[in-house]
């Protein structure tokens, strides 16, 4: 009989990946002065960067499976999917638009 998966110990162990990234990503970011262009907190730009990897993966994994069924995989409108998502993302967490502004 073939294993199960265990997809809750999966999506745990994902989790702690990420959450150890953003840590490190927002260590990295302290140390080379990446936040000082919008005076944001490290820890904050990590968490928004680590939000946009996640929007761009589901962005990818939407139109991978939509390309399969119904059009040529188009790497232009993943890329402008994960930004609108991330823009969205932002303007929902900070309350201003990145390309307009406040």
């Amino acid at each position: 009989m073939p294993a199960v998966p265990n997809r809750a110990a999966e999506k745990d162990a994902r989790l702690a990946q990420l959450r150890r990234f953003e840590r490190e990503l927002a260590i990295q970011c302290n140390r080379y002065g990446m936040e000082n262009g919008s005076n944001t907190p490290d820890f904050i730009l990590a968490e928004y960067l680590v939000k946009c990897l996640a929007a761009f993966d589901e962005a990818v994994n939407q139109m991978t499976s939509f390309a399969v069924v119904e059009q040529p995989f188009d790497f232009d409108t993943v890329v402008r999917t994960a930004l609108e998502q991330a823009y969205a993302e932002r303007k929902r967490w900070k309350g201003d638009d990145p390309v307009t502004g406040p």
